[in-house]
């Protein structure tokens, strides 16, 4: 049975993706962008979280109907990853707009962690399937 910390883990990720994409690494950079009244670089600002909204939705939609942990955690994994689209493109717009802003680093480290930890979560789970399906076949073969 998973507890509601789990159940509500790929959401949260999903929510402090945003935050951080959005509000946080922006306002430590220098780039404030709520401030401008340009609605170009709002529309150009909310285009690239489209994609990220879609993978944010599916991991959210399949963690509903899951009760495995690991599979939880791979789908917040996956929902962290995916804000590397937003963030390396409002890296490069917001740079536009402020030139003399430092870079966004935090919004494009997190994703950047996050697949990395994925990566290397699904190769273990795919030796340990090997593992296990050798030692089946092992076990089941006569002699």
């Amino acid at each position: 049975m998973v507890n509601r910390f789990w159940r509500y883990l790929p959401a949260a990720c999903a929510l402090l993706m945003f935050v951080v994409v959005a509000v946080v690494d922006p306002a430590l950079a220098g780039a404030p962008w709520w401030t401008l009244n340009e609605s170009g670089l709002w529309i150009a600002l909310a285009f690239p979280l489209v994609p990220w909204f879609i993978c944010a939705a599916i991991a959210l939609w399949v963690s509903r109907g899951t009760r495995s942990r690991t599979v939880l955690l791979l789908l917040s994994l996956m929902s962290l990853t995916s804000g590397i689209i937003p963030a390396f493109i409002w890296a490069l717009l917001l740079h536009d707009v402020y030139p003399e802003a430092r870079k966004l680093g935090i919004s494009l480290a997190i994703p950047t962690i996050a697949g990395m930890t994925l990566l290397m979560l699904l190769v273990g789970l795919a030796l340990r399937r090997a593992r296990r399906a050798t030692r089946v076949s092992r076990d089941a073969a006569p002699g």
